[in-house]
């Protein structure tokens, strides 16, 4: 059956696509970019598509099973039904608009992900670390796999043969290149950089091939602290950070249509208690670099890589380049940190806070030796006891469709037995 031009619910979801987020007209033609319109009888249109979609939904599933096609959507910027939601349509009376976006795809967009190593250079309040943000990402991809058209993973060729275990189902590509070979990035919508503090300086080059290679959509490898905080955008810990941002708002400028997502998150709730604050729950002692009534923003990695993989669906912001995707788990000062690993241990810390600039002395004896990882590892001791790790309101959490594990959720987890 020909419908030609039709009304379809675009579809996303998990093991069951659901029928949520966005109405669209769809073309088996290229249809010319929309990018903001608003509609004159808004009511009217509600009540047409009410009507339309019980005609027409076993035609509409028939179709999405073909061939992906370009999609005007209608769709409302301040509702998001996550994904498991049953058959929903939800429009804002007050915020109708049009959305072009070309998928060119099965399903959604195809997204690419850079390649983690299996030993990152160092861990904290940047969260910016391959080796463990990488695998719970390509999981959630699994999960989420029938959101999605084409996904896969760019690896550098000497370690391709470490994602022989994501190759076996056959729903994730492994493609072994070049992160700076425009080449390798041809037919993707969508890239994430999962770059550590090793390789952060390469991101401004990563984008020029992105773009190259036909990407409109790129994640830096952000997944942290708020880092335009005062007092923190110049902290050298971000300096690669800010370069990459830089780098990203001029690109939006000069090329059309190329837009970025920057995923606030503050710093992974299974790192707060950790080596890396000066925090050992084995012998039960706290030496921190910072002050206890410092605040600091957490996100469960679990939670971390499902509002990534999830923020992929949400339509972007109509007009703009540039989007953050702000969310937490928890808000805590250190002082209620330390409480929660106490109470969860059932045991007494012993605790030491430290003046910070004892660590710059570290930190600056670690650049002027040429020891980079040393450097960034002091500089990093005091990311989180200074308040530098944060993500203040407003947040985003409500845009998805489940709440984020809290602190004690996470170490009562992670410390059960210890």
């Amino acid at each position: 059956m020909d419908l030609g031009p039709f009304l379809a619910l675009y579809c996303i979801g998990q093991a069951v696509p659901s029928l949520c987020i966005s109405v669209g007209i769809c073309h088996q033609a290229p249809l010319p970019s929309v990018h903001s319109s608003r509609l004159s009888d808004k009511s009217a249109i509600i009540y047409e598509l009410q009507i339309l979609f019980t005609q027409i939904l076993a035609s509409i599933l028939n179709q999405l099973k073909g061939p992906g096609t370009n999609c005007i959507h209608i769709w409302c910027p301040c509702v998001y039904i996550h994904p498991c939601a049953a058959m929903s349509v939800y429009v804002s009376l007050d915020q109708l608009c049009l959305y072009y976006i070309d998928t060119g795809r099965q399903r959604g967009p195809s997204t690419l992900c850079l390649g983690w190593v299996d030993k990152p250079l160092s861990t904290g309040g940047g969260n910016a670390v391959s080796g463990s943000l990488g695998r719970p990402l390509v999981e959630e991809f699994q999960k989420q796999r029938a959101s999605f058209g084409r996904v896969a993973i760019l690896s550098d060729p000497a370690k391709a043969h470490k994602f022989s275990e994501v190759q076996k189902n056959g729903d994730i590509e492994v493609i072994s290149g070049s992160f700076l070979d425009f080449k390798c990035y041809q037919g993707f919508d969508v890239v994430l950089s999962l770059a550590g503090n090793a390789t952060m300086r390469l991101q401004p080059a990563m984008i020029e091939a992105a773009i190259a290679g036909g990407v409109r959509h790129f994640y830096p490898s952000e997944f942290g602290t708020d880092i335009a905080l005062p007092g923190v955008w110049q902290f050298r810990y971000f300096r690669d950070k800010v370069a990459t941002r830089d780098h990203l708002a001029a690109k939006a400028k000069e090329v059309p249509g190329f837009r970025y997502t920057l995923l606030l998150c503050g710093q992974f709730s299974d790192w707060a208690a950790g080596e890396f604050s000066g925090v050992d729950v084995q012998k039960h002692t706290v030496e921190a670099y910072g002050y206890p009534d410092a605040e600091t923003s957490v996100t469960a990695l679990n939670d971390v890589v499902r509002y990534t993989v999830s923020s992929i669906l949400l339509p972007f912001p109509v007009g703009q380049s540039r989007r953050e995707i702000r969310v937490r788990g928890d808000n805590l000062t250190w002082t209620q940190l330390i409480a929660l690993l106490e109470e969860v241990q059932g045991v007494k810390y012993q605790v030491k806070f430290i003046d910070p600039e004892e660590a710059a002395k570290k930190q600056e004896e670690a650049r002027q030796r040429g020891d980079e990882e040393g450097e960034l590892r002091w500089a990093g001791r005091v990311l989180g006891p200074t308040g530098r790790v944060r993500v203040p309101l407003p947040l985003d959490n409500d845009k998805f469709g489940f709440e984020p594990e809290r602190l004690k959720e996470t170490l009562q987890r992670l410390l059960k037995g210890n």
